[in-house]
């Protein structure tokens, strides 16, 4: 934007109605000041104003106020105008956009009000003008930096949103592979469980009734030596987990579960019988039985430790 400049001498204007020290007055402010009649024709103004219009003084004076305005603009103006000359009332502060001598557009502000007469009759308007194109520009410029700060954000958020879309997609699928791997490996721990519990049941029920039939047989000593090592070894394969298998699955009656029940309260085999109404010889029995069936037979383990460790 041109800089607004004061005129030269040539550009001074004629002498006008105004006094002396009204003229000096207007000449010292900052903003430029005009008059114009009730047609809209300048009749006075200060240096400021012919700066910000573009027009040397000479030319200013007299000319229509609408020649430095587009029609439309022009319009506005003067319903402007007609408002303060209808209620004799100062207008608020209002813009709008001039043309200058060298077809530049720039933007101004006005608070214009009425001159009467001595006889109180409207003879025409004052008007206080500010330049504020620089203003415009200025505002002009941070909305567009606001609108694409703004356009900006949304994108950014819109992508973040996918983002956040993709990232739920994914934690979904591994919450269900999670959820299906949980699945496979309770089923191999069951699996796994009743394999345990079969092979001890089978070499429990099976195996081991069949070599103490065998070593009653009338073998040798040999031949007895062999199947004792059959047996130990046939323990060494099922102890490491027999010991995690509650005494119910080794195939235990009833009344066995019972008497193992008391004997890892601490009772006696007396105690015993005459908690169940049974003889001693009989308790005796059933305990060796379980300890048979517990894999403990012939071994120097207390039969009531052993049954506490058994979960």
């Amino acid at each position: 934007m041109a800089e607004t400049k004061s005129p030269g001498k040539a550009d001074r204007w004629p002498e006008l109605k105004p006094a002396e020290d009204y003229r000096t007055i207007l000449e010292s402010i900052q903003d430029g000041y005009c008059e114009t009649d009730l047609s809209g024709k300048f009749t006075f103004f200060n240096h400021y104003f012919t700066g910000i219009m573009g027009y040397p003084a000479a030319e200013l004076l007299g000319m229509e106020s609408r020649k430095i305005m587009d029609a439309e603009t022009a319009k506005e103006v003067f319903r402007s105008f007609r408002d303060i000359y209808k209620t004799g009332r100062p207008s608020r502060k209002f813009d709008y956009e001039i043309i200058c001598k060298d077809a530049t557009r720039r933007q101004i502000e006005v608070s214009a009000s009425l001159i009467q007469g001595d006889d109180g009759k409207p003879i025409g308007f004052r008007s206080i003008v500010r330049d504020i194109t620089d203003r415009k520009k200025a505002e002009a410029e941070l909305r567009q930096a606001r609108d694409e700060l703004e356009q900006r954000v949304a994108q950014r958020t819109a992508e973040l949103a996918r983002i956040n879309e993709a990232l739920e997609a994914k934690r979904i699928k591994l919450e269900e592979a999670n959820i299906a791997l949980n699945i496979l490996l309770k089923k191999k721990d069951e699996n796994k469980a009743e394999l345990e519990q079969n092979l001890l049941f089978s070499v429990q029920e099976l195996v081991i009734p069949v070599l103490d039939k065998l070593r009653m047989s009338g073998l040798d000593q040999r031949q007895k030596a062999y199947a004792g090592v059959m047996e130990s070894n046939l323990n060494d394969i099922i102890s490491p987990f027999a010991h995690a298998l509650s005494y119910r699955y080794f195939n235990l009656t009833p009344m066995e579960i019972q008497i193992a029940n008391l004997v890892k309260q601490g009772k006696s085999t007396k105690e015993i019988a005459l908690l169940l109404t049974l003889s001693a010889k009989t308790v005796e029995t059933h305990r060796r039985n379980i300890r048979r069936k517990i894999n403990i037979r012939k071994r120097k383990v207390n039969l009531r430790t052993h049954l506490q460790s058994i979960q």
